[in-house]
């Protein structure tokens, strides 16, 4: 799985558009790989905020 979200981000870094397999434009490649980066981020920021509240509540440090 994680071997399949690098992938496709080095696919995206290199300019190949997996959907009709051409060149991307610069400024479009960089915005995209921005904006999933980004994305992203907000995922796994509220994935790992829901994980160390549950960690706590399991050691008893939040009520």
């Amino acid at each position: 799985m994680l071997t399949k979200i690098l992938n496709f981000y080095v696919n995206i870094y290199l300019g190949e558009d997996i959907l009709n397999n051409r060149k991307r434009v610069e400024a479009k490649r960089l915005w995209y790989l921005v904006w999933h980066f980004v994305c992203l981020l907000i995922i796994l920021s509220g994935f790992f905020e829901i994980f160390f509240i549950a960690i706590a509540k399991v050691l008893g440090v939040v009520k």
